[in-house]
C-alpha cells in the first residue's frame, strides 16, 4: 500500500479506492463525482463567468492572478500576454464530497496547468 503513496497518486479508480481504505483523506470513486447540486452550481457559475468575462481564461487570469483587464464589447478581458509561469493555491469552489476535516484545493498555473489537491491534517494528495 505504501508504494502507492511514494509517487504521484494515480487517478486510477482502483488505486483511489484501495488508498481510501487506509487513508480516509484520499477520496474514493464515490467522492470525486459531482452530485447534481454541484453540477447545477457549476452551470450557474459558468453562465455568470461567461456573462462578465470574454472567456474562462480571462476570468482565471483576472481573479486568480490579478492580470490587468480591459473591457471589450462589455466583457472583461486580459490585455497582456502570459509570459511566465505563476502559481496560485486556493480552496476549490466546487469541492469533492469529502470528510468534514478534509479540504479540497486547486493549484492553478497561468500557463494552462491545473492540479487538484485534497488536504487534511495528515497530508496532501494530488
Amino acid at each position: 500500500m505504501l508504494h502507492l503513496l511514494r509517487n504521484k497518486i494515480n487517478s486510477n479508480i482502483q488505486d483511489l479506492n484501495e488508498l481510501h481504505k487506509y487513508y480516509k483523506w484520499i477520496p474514493d470513486e464515490n467522492m470525486i463525482r459531482p452530485n447534481s447540486k454541484v453540477l447545477e452550481d457549476k452551470r450557474i457559475f459558468s453562465d455568470y463567468v461567461l456573462s462578465k468575462w470574454a472567456s474562462f481564461k480571462d476570468f482565471i487570469l483576472d481573479t486568480h492572478f490579478k492580470y490587468p483587464i480591459n473591457i471589450k464589447d462589455g466583457y472583461r478581458c486580459i490585455h497582456s500576454e502570459v509570459k511566465k509561469s505563476e502559481w496560485n493555491f486556493q480552496k476549490s469552489l466546487f469541492p469533492y464530497d469529502l470528510l468534514p476535516e478534509v479540504n479540497h484545493y486547486i493549484l492553478w498555473n497561468c500557463l494552462n496547468s491545473v492540479r487538484t489537491f485534497c488536504s487534511s491534517r495528515k497530508g496532501f494528495s494530488h
